[in-house]
């Protein structure tokens, strides 16, 4: 599954071709999908959220989706986006406006909602290790708060600090020299690994 930085520079990319232009073309290929018409709306801003990607439209709507392992967001010339390729089976949403399309493909996860309930679908999520507004004694406490769990595990519940994935976590441990299966460390705790030869 991607780490944060990848869902913050797909983010940063869906924001910089979308935003503050009106959508001309919008294809939503997931199942019960609201019928809601979103052409015309404007692209507000694309934010990530942890591993979430918020595409907050005009008029209090969000396109809430998830890469999950394999999903991924390409941008190409609206242009380009001819039948042919529309027509792939493994794309699952087509955004566009007049001169740029963002194409989901292999996407885990999408929905429509408001925007005002966005809450519902991030809100458990811990402090995102990304963001600019990062809180470090919530993550320390959220990691801190269940003793019976490993460190390893800890890092990547998404509830304690969003953003986190294996890599992430397997080379801040490899770092401290804390082993992954070890319980949680205070304070005080020395590494657990020994040092590298040198």
């Amino acid at each position: 599954m991607p780490e944060g930085d990848v869902v913050h520079k797909t983010a940063d990319r869906l924001h910089a071709a979308l935003s503050g232009r009106p959508l001309v073309g919008v294809d939503l290929r997931w199942p019960n999908v609201p019928g809601v018409e979103l052409r015309g709306r404007e692209t507000l801003e694309v934010r990530a959220r942890g591993k979430h990607l918020l595409h907050r439209i005009g008029g209090g709507i969000t396109l809430h989706t998830h890469l999950r392992m394999e999903g991924s967001w390409r941008i190409r010339p609206t242009v380009q986006v001819t039948p042919a390729v529309a027509r792939r089976a493994d794309i699952r949403a087509i955004v566009a406006d007049e001169q740029w399309a963002a194409i989901g493909y292999r996407l885990g996860m999408l929905e429509l909602l408001a925007t005002a309930d966005e809450d519902r679908v991030v809100g458990h999520l811990g402090p995102d290790i990304l963001a600019e507004d990062f809180d470090t004694s919530r993550a320390s406490s959220n990691l801190l708060a269940d003793g019976d769990r490993t460190i390893g595990s800890a890092l990547l519940d998404q509830r304690n600090v969003a953003g986190i994935g294996t890599m992430f976590a397997a080379e801040s441990l490899f770092a401290t020299r804390t082993r992954p299966g070890s319980g949680r460390p205070t304070a005080t705790s020395e590494p657990s690994w020994p040092a590298p030869a040198t």
